[in-house]
């Protein structure tokens, strides 16, 4: 596909018509306050989808015409479809925090390795 400036090609491959969704599902943590309390498992409950539109293109292009090529940064924005979501933006969520988690559980393997 040859790209030149101005055509609707061009158009369409730098500012692509199609509707892209993404679904966000994220798992609540209902009892939180039974952390300290070995004795009780953690009860989570899944929530969701989170919908959103992504609304991709193509900005910084620069031309090349020593070689025939181009180069650009993708860039995006996301809109929040409440209509098509089960949640709101406002919903208040409890979660782990996965960053500590994975590095506790690392922790744990390189010790009991050694």
């Amino acid at each position: 596909m040859i790209l030149r400036h101005g055509s609707k090609i061009f158009e369409l491959w730098k500012t692509p018509p199609l509707k892209l969704t993404l679904d966000f599902y994220l798992f609540n943590w209902t009892n939180p306050q039974d952390f300290q309390n070995l004795d009780i498992k953690p009860k989570f409950e899944e929530l969701g989808p989170y919908r959103f539109i992504e609304v991709p293109h193509k900005v910084d292009i620069k031309w090349h015409t020593q070689n025939a090529s181009l180069t650009y940064k993708k860039q995006s924005k996301y809109y929040f479809d409440a209509a098509n979501s089960k949640g709101q933006l406002e919903d208040k969520i409890v979660t782990l925090n996965s960053l500590a988690v994975v590095s506790n559980s690392a922790e744990i393997e390189v010790k009991q390795i050694n």
